[in-house]
């Protein structure tokens, strides 16, 4: 099963390295930012893959014009990039995905949510409950209890959806830009995406 090192904890390193009290002072002014980030490229591998661990982060275009904002956005489509990474293999394989869900800090943010969409092409749902592991834990002590007769009929009782943000199709080519920057730059820096 693919996963990632890392991937939000790069935002939270960026908001305290810049003094940030709040996450939404740090993504104050990164919706002005156009998709691609004037142009950065962030590879959010700071602690390495499971397939390189050696492997590191990297902000890959910086100018002396780019700011907060646009790094910024660079390290959430970095890190919409690295799902892309992920299911990518599954797809392959044949395996269909119809919908993704967020989980975490991340999944707070409209913006990241809907990039993820974007990047994916894919819907991207925002789970009523967050914390899925408290979710898990009733959903496994119902079902061991008998009052669900398998885990999949109680998450069909007690998984809801808050939100969902579907993808711009209009954006399909711009985000495919974006990841084959990302891409291409893994591969230069690692051998591979994502040090695979």
């Amino acid at each position: 099963m693919p996963y990632a090192a890392v991937s939000a904890i790069v935002l939270t390193w960026f908001r305290d390295l810049c003094g940030a009290g709040s996450f939404d002072e740090l993504l104050a002014g990164v919706e002005d930012v156009p998709p691609g980030s004037d142009g950065l490229t962030v590879l959010p591998h700071f602690s390495g893959t499971p397939d390189a661990p050696d492997a590191r982060g990297a902000i890959l275009g910086l100018t002396l014009g780019h700011g907060r904002s646009e790094i910024a956005r660079a390290i959430m489509e970095s890190c919409a990039c690295l799902l892309r990474e992920l299911l990518e293999p599954l797809v392959q394989r044949g395996l269909s995905v119809d919908c993704v869900r967020s989980l975490g800090g991340a999944a707070r943010s409209d913006l990241w949510l809907q990039m993820k969409a974007d990047m994916l092409q894919t819907p991207v749902e925002r789970p009523a409950c967050t914390e899925a592991a408290s979710l898990g834990a009733a959903m496994l002590a119902a079902t061991g209890s008998g009052q669900f007769a398998s885990l999949a009929e109680a998450s069909d009782a007690w998984y809801a959806p808050a939100r969902s943000f579907d993808p711009d199709p209009e954006l399909a080519a711009v985000y495919d830009d974006i990841f084959g920057r990302y891409a291409a730059n893994c591969a230069r820096l690692y051998g591979a995406p994502g040090g695979r």
